[in-house]
C-alpha cells in the first residue's frame, strides 16, 4: 500500500511560491500522481506559475489512461500543453515543473528546471536522483520548456521523494538519502526540514517535498 507524506513552507517571504498536489486517479486509484512546481522568483507571477501548472497536470494526466502515462512517448505532448496552460495564463511567470505518475510496478514522468525527484532503494542501500539530467531553461511557462523524461522499475520496498531545490540544494543530497533511510517515514521530510533551517529557524527558500513509499 502506497503511503504519503508531504510539507511545504514559505522560505525568506510570506508567499509560498512552491505548489505540489498529489492524487490518485480518476480512472484507477492504484495511480499516484505526483507534481511539484517551484515559481521562479525575482519577477511577478511565480506562485500563480507553479499553481497553474499543478492543477492543469492533474487535469490532463486524468484525462489519460494510467496505463498510457507509463509510454514515455505521452509525456512531452503532455507537459507541452502545461507548459502552454502557463503561458495563457496572465497572472503566471515561470516555473520548474516535476510530474511523476506511479502505478503496476513502475514510476514515469519527467522535469524541466531545478526540483528534482529521486528515489531510494532501501534492500540496496542506493538511492538514484531521476532528474539529473534536466535542463533548467527555457523555464515553464515560455511555451518552449523541454521536458527530460525519467522512468524507474520499482521493487518493494522503495520510497520516492519529489521536491523543490529549496529541500536539495541546502541539505545535499548525502543528507537526503540519510533521511530517506529512516526507519520512520513520517520523520523522513522533518529530518531534512530541520537540516537546512538557519539558526533562527528561518528557511533560505520555499521548501516543499513529498514522500511516496510502498
Amino acid at each position: 500500500m502506497i503511503r504519503v507524506h508531504s510539507h511545504s513552507e514559505p522560505g525568506g517571504h510570506v508567499v509560498n511560491e512552491d505548489a505540489y498536489r498529489v492524487v490518485q486517479h480518476e480512472g484507477d486509484d492504484r495511480c499516484h500522481m505526483i507534481v511539484v512546481a517551484d515559481g521562479q522568483g525575482g519577477r511577478s507571477g511565480g506562485a500563480a506559475a507553479a499553481a497553474t501548472a499543478c492543477n492543469s497536470f492533474i487535469d490532463q494526466a486524468n484525462a489519460i489512461r494510467p496505463k498510457d502515462l507509463l509510454l514515455l512517448s505521452r509525456w512531452d505532448e503532455l507537459l507541452g500543453s502545461v507548459d502552454l496552460s502557463v503561458v495563457q495564463d496572465p497572472a503566471a511567470g515561470y516555473t520548474t515543473l516535476v510530474a511523476l505518475c506511479v502505478f503496476e510496478g513502475f514510476l514515469v514522468g519527467a522535469s524541466s528546471g531545478d526540483s528534482a525527484a529521486m528515489i531510494h532503494l532501501p534492500n540496496e542501500d542506493r538511492y538514484f536522483v531521476l532528474t539529473e539530467r534536466q535542463q533548467k531553461n527555457p523555464p515553464v511557462g515560455s511555451g518552449s520548456a523541454v521536458f527530460v523524461p525519467f522512468s524507474f522499475r520499482l521493487e518493494i520496498p522503495w520510497r520516492q521523494l519529489t521536491m523543490t531545490d529549496g529541500c536539495w540544494k541546502y541539505a545535499g543530497w548525502s543528507t537526503i538519502n540519510e533521511s530517506v533511510k529512516m526507519e520512520a517515514s513520517e520523520r523522513v521530510i522533518d529530518s531534512m526540514l530541520n537540516s537546512v533551517r538557519m539558526a533562527n529557524g528561518e528557511l533560505r527558500d520555499d521548501f516543499t517535498a513529498v514522500l511516496l513509499e510502498d
